[in-house]
């Protein structure tokens, strides 16, 4: 089943995320919040979406490689599966899956 977001403004959001702790797996000082990605230039309309998945690929935090692990790539992912977190994950793991396989990261250190 997919997970849509819902629209909502910016004091839902902020009494949402004030109720709802991290996962553990992002409850570190480098975790993602609404601040970050706002400052990231994420619209207000997305934020929940971008912050659910950088939850669900677990993008922030110590560790983490991935140079597609930004809040505005994520938008995109999360824009072009027309706001569907699940297909936007599953269309990031593709991707992500994809580079893997062809070597993109060696790549990008040898060649730039």
């Amino acid at each position: 089943m997919a997970m849509t977001v819902e629209i909502l403004n910016i004091t839902e959001i902020s009494e949402i995320e004030s109720s709802q702790p991290l996962p553990p797996s992002t409850s570190s000082l480098e975790a993602w919040d609404h601040q970050y990605v706002a400052d990231a230039g994420v619209p207000d309309i997305a934020q929940l979406g971008v912050l659910e998945m950088s939850r669900v690929i677990e993008c922030c935090g110590k560790g983490v490689t991935e140079p597609l692990c930004d809040p505005l790539t994520l938008l995109r992912f999360f824009n072009s599966r027309e706001n569907v977190v699940e297909d936007a994950v599953g269309m990031y793991r593709e991707t992500v899956a994809w580079r893997e396989s062809f070597g993109i990261a060696r790549i990008m250190k040898d060649f730039g």
